[in-house]
C-alpha cells in the first residue's frame, strides 16, 4: 500500500505545482490594475500611475522585467506596488512604502521594506522621480542593484 501511495504522490505533486507557482509568483490583482491604470485617460499626477521598465543586480547582473503602480499614501509618502520578472518566467510581487522630498524638478523617494528571508530580508531604496522617470538603488544584505522606469507607451 505504501509503494501506490508514493506512486500516486508524485502525480499529486506535479498537478499542485502550477497552483503552487501561480500563488507563489503573485497572480493577483496586479495585471487587471496594471491594465486599468494604462488604458485610463486621465493621467495621474506624478508619481502616481504605472511605470515599465528593468532591474539589474550589480552584484551578480541578474536582471528582468519591471513593472510598478504607484499610488498616493499618507502624507509625503507613496505606495510603490512592483511585480519583477526573474529569469523571464518567475514573477515576484511585492509593495514598499516610499517617502518623498521635493528637489527642483524631481521628488527624491527613500524606503525600506522586509521581502521575507528567501528573498533575501530587508531592501533599502533610494532614488528619485520626476514626471518621466522613476530611478531608484536597492540594497539587501546579499544583493544591491538599479530600477529605471519610466511611463508606459500608451500606443500598445
Amino acid at each position: 500500500m505504501g509503494f501506490v501511495f508514493r506512486a500516486m504522490a508524485r502525480p499529486v505533486q506535479l498537478l499542485c505545482l502550477p497552483a503552487l507557482l501561480c500563488a507563489g509568483t503573485g497572480c493577483s490583482s496586479f495585471n487587471y490594475e496594471w491594465r486599468r491604470t494604462t488604458r485610463s485617460e486621465t493621467t495621474a499626477l506624478p508619481p502616481q500611475g504605472a511605470w515599465e521598465g528593468r532591474w539589474k543586480s550589480d552584484a551578480n547582473g541578474h536582471n528582468g522585467r519591471l513593472r510598478c503602480l504607484v499610488s498616493q499614501g499618507a502624507s509625503n509618502t507613496i505606495h510603490a506596488r512592483f511585480r519583477a520578472t526573474y529569469a523571464r518566467i518567475l514573477t515576484f510581487e511585492y509593495s514598499v512604502p516610499l517617502t518623498l522630498t521635493l528637489e527642483d524638478q524631481r521628488s527624491r523617494i527613500e524606503g525600506a521594506a522586509n521581502l521575507g528571508y528567501l528573498a533575501g530580508g530587508r531592501y533599502s531604496y533610494d532614488g528619485f522621480v520626476t514626471s518621466s522617470n522613476f530611478f531608484s538603488n536597492y540594497r539587501s544584505r546579499y544583493d544591491h542593484g538599479v530600477f529605471e522606469l519610466k511611463r508606459p507607451d500608451r500606443r500598445r
